[in-house]
């Protein structure tokens, strides 16, 4: 979702919001279901990637693409339906970087700490 060629591939804001809630349901069942979590560096899940993503499509981080018509948005273009699926999508964004910050099992064991500045930056 991050580079422009495959973000270009979901248009519509449901199919975001789909990609954006499994990639959080998974990496929640991963850190649920594993002994150590998925905060630990051994872990398949790369949690600052999920949190990347997840702050741009909230839009509460600057990037290079932007996140769904930003460029149109920012300068008034576009219609009010992509205007209004832009909200949603980041609305949803920011509700699902809450879900993984208080929904995790293993974010307040000691060896993430790294991982708790980072959630501590957001709320």
């Amino acid at each position: 979702l991050l580079s422009s060629e495959h973000r270009s591939k979901f248009q519509s804001h449901v199919t975001i919001g789909l990609v954006l809630r499994v990639m959080v349901a998974t990496a929640l069942l991963f850190d649920h279901l594993s002994e150590t979590g998925m905060f630990t560096r051994d872990s398949p899940v790369n949690v600052k990637q999920i949190v990347k993503i997840l702050e741009k499509e909230a839009g509460t981080v600057s990037s290079r693409h932007g996140s769904i018509s930003s460029k149109e948005n920012m300068k008034g273009g576009g219609d009010v339906s992509k205007r209004e699926s832009l909200k949603e999508v980041q609305i949803e964004a920011k509700n699902l970087l809450a879900v993984l910050k208080f929904s995790s099992k293993h974010l307040k064991d000691s060896s993430s700490k790294s991982i708790q500045n980072l959630f501590a930056k957001i709320y």
